[in-house]
């Protein structure tokens, strides 16, 4: 904290404002820094990605090539070979040795050889491969299966011969004329020279990474087969630390110095290769110092701009300020008639001067003030020593007056103590009162409450009347409908009843009739007996159901009567009901008016407890007044004799003074208005 304490404004302003600048500028200019940095990285890991995946597709693209390369050649041979096998058919045996030499170089091919049914050479280009057997090497045993088969063919890929270990390529159809086989050698230096062109080892040789960046391939052992600097292919990473960790890791990145030069390699996996991008840290890490440079000027011309902007602020500061100092030390020298600041600006060094020039206004009228007052000082200390004189007489007169103050004082302080007394029995009083207020108002709220209470079970009561009412409604019409039910099944009996007689004497009709026809009508008069017996028993039934009808009826109607008797008296019982309810209601309201009036009486009870409260306190304050006064007034009683004494020491104090005031008028003149 030391080495901020600065003495002047101006490095006050400049030196934290360039701490913070300077700070601030190298926080952005890192942040900035490390995001371009991750942003180039980012770019060089997406490109090294791109190229990798360029690499795999030319892999691809070549090993398409070169198998269809071979493909086609392969086909081109087999049609060469066919050809030879129409040239066969179309020649006698005597004739095919003296023209297989001529055919072989218009065909331009190394050799020529056909063998028999049993796989032995018959003809050859070759004369000591005649009679060989294609049943005695590995390499000539596969076109044994073209013997019996027309459409056999077969290319072989490039091989040592047997005979002289020299690299050819063999071709052989089946015999279409009859079993045996064709075959057509060829030295595969011109289709070595072919793949060769397409060949994987090539791509590192063809392939542009940056300025000065490259690609190389390696298999899984480390052995590099394809790289720019074609001395290294064949050679192994394996001898350098970083070509274990690629090969251990087979996919990432690393930083390793080769040769004294930095190099920033990316690395993935490919079918049995591994590719390796590696591009020179200089090229990425030139744009990042660019991009530094860039940054630090960029700091420096901040700081300049500020330190220019921060002089300039403050000296608009700084200035002003030095005005000020110099017209504060006129000021403190004794000088108040220097010039005033002049005030430019408004902000708070503008108030400062405007406040030093109301200082300068305001010293000048003190100082022309206290001149003034000098003067009139020597002056009034002759009065006061003259007004000493009369103040001592005075006070004289003053003691015997606060003698009788003193007195009537006591007696004041007497009556109030009396008064206090009443007062204190008064708020008893008041308290009893309040306290039976409180009582009654509490019991007041509990009638309340039951009358509250009361109501609703009137109207519970009034409610399940009602209820009642109904009910006894709907039975009284249930038990009308049983009524007008049992006059109709009398009704019903009596006529069940006529028909019965008149059954009975149909039968008894019937029986006679019966008897008159003798056996003839025998069982018609059986039959007219059962109806008789059935008629009798219906009327005997008919008898107990009529009695029973009677019963029910007689029943009906006492339940009518009492029905009615219930309705009249529910609807008793209601306006019973109603009327208490009325009844309530009047008591609620009752009650209501009497709680406010208790509240009101326990208001007043309250402001009369209150009033009688500061009234006695205003009385004891009376009283306590009453006291001191009377203790004042025996002081001042003793004060007065003491003023008598203290008036000549107060004129001897005013001719002190009137010393002292030319004294000030003295210092005072040092000023220069």
């Amino acid at each position: 904290m030391k080495l901020l304490k600065f003495k002047s404004i101006r490095a006050k302003f400049l030196i934290p404002t360039l701490i913070v600048l300077i700070a601030g500028m190298v926080i952005i200019g890192y942040i900035g820094y490390d995001t371009q940095r991750n942003y180039i990285m980012n770019q060089t890991e997406e490109t090294a990605t791109s190229k990798m995946e360029e690499i795999k597709t030319i892999i691809d693209d070549r090993k398409e090539n070169a198998q269809l390369t071979e493909e086609a050649i392969d086909k081109h041979l087999i049609t060469i070979a066919r050809m030879v096998d129409q040239f066969l058919s179309t020649t006698s045996e005597p004739m095919i040795q003296g023209k297989i030499n001529a055919l072989m170089e218009e065909l331009n091919v190394a050799e020529i050889h056909v063998t028999d049914a049993d796989g032995v050479i018959k003809w050859s280009s070759v004369r000591d491969f005649i009679g060989f057997d294609f049943k005695e090497t590995e390499q000539t045993r596969p076109f044994l299966k073209g013997l019996e088969n027309e459409d056999f063919e077969l290319a072989q890929a490039p091989q040592q011969r047997g005979t002289d270990k020299e690299l050819f390529k063999y071709i052989g159809v089946g015999r279409t004329d009859k079993p045996g086989i064709v075959q057509i050698g060829v030295q595969p230096a011109e289709l070595q020279e072919i793949l060769a062109k397409i060949d994987i080892t090539r791509t590192a040789e063809i392939t542009k990474y940056g300025r000065n960046g490259y690609v190389y391939i390696i298999d899984q052992n480390g052995k590099i087969i394809s790289h720019p600097d074609s001395s290294l292919i064949g050679s192994s990473i394996t001898d350098y630390s970083w070509g274990n960790t690629i090969l251990n890791t087979q996919e990432g990145s690393d930083i390793i110095n080769l040769e004294g030069k930095e190099l920033l390699q990316h690395y993935m996996p490919y079918n049995d290769y591994i590719i390796v991008t590696a591009l020179p840290t200089s090229e990425y890490q030139s744009a990042l110092d660019t991009y530094r440079n860039k940054i630090l000027i960029t700091i420096l011309i901040a700081i300049i701009i500020a330190t220019i902007v921060v002089f300039m602020v403050t000296s608009s500061v700084v200035k002003p300020l030095k005005n000020a100092i110099s017209f504060a030390e006129e000021i403190a020298d004794g000088n108040l008639s220097v010039a005033e600041l002049k005030v430019k600006t408004k902000d708070e060094v503008g108030k400062l001067s405007e406040a030093l020039n109301n200082m300068l206004k305001s010293l000048k009228s003190l100082v022309g003030q206290v001149i003034d007052m000098s003067g009139n000082l020597s002056a009034s200390s002759e009065e006061l020593s003259a007004s000493g004189e009369e103040v001592a007489a005075s006070a004289e007169h003053v003691g015997t007056a606060i003698q009788d103050v003193a007195s009537g004082a006591e007696e004041q302080s007497a009556q109030a103590e009396e008064t206090n007394a009443l007062l204190d029995e008064l708020t008893k009083q008041i308290n009893i009162v309040n306290t039976a207020s409180e009582a009654m108002n509490r019991k007041a709220d509990e009638v309340i409450g039951n009358i509250e209470i009361g109501n609703k079970s009137i109207e519970n009561s009034v409610a399940e009347v009602n209820k009642l009412k109904e009910n006894s409604n709907n039975v009284s019409d249930a038990i009308d409908s049983l009524a007008e039910s049992s006059q109709r099944i009398g009704e019903i009996i009596k006529l069940i009843k006529d028909i019965s007689a008149q059954t009975n004497l149909l039968a008894l009709n019937a029986a006679i009739e019966a008897a008159r026809a003798g056996e003839a009508g025998r069982g018609f008069s059986v039959v007219a007996d059962e109806i008789r017996e059935l008629a009798e028993q219906s009327g005997e039934a008919t008898e107990e159901i009529s009695e029973l009808i009677g019963g029910i009826q007689k029943d009906v109607q006492v339940s009518v009567k009492n029905m009615k008797q219930t309705e009249e008296a529910v609807d008793t019982s209601v306006n019973s009901i109603e009327e208490s309810g009325k009844s309530f209601e009047d008591i609620s309201h009752a009650a209501s008016v009497l709680n406010n009036i208790i509240e009101n009486i326990i208001n007043q009870a309250e402001k009369m407890e209150l009033n009688s409260d500061e009234v006695a306190s205003a009385v004891k304050q009376i009283a306590a007044v009453s006291q001191t006064a009377a203790s004042n007034a025996e002081e001042v009683a003793a004060a007065s004799e003491e003023q008598s004494a203290s008036t000549e020491e107060i004129v001897n104090s005013a001719q002190e003074l009137a010393e002292m005031a030319q004294e000030l008028s003295n210092a005072v003149n040092k000023f220069r208005i």
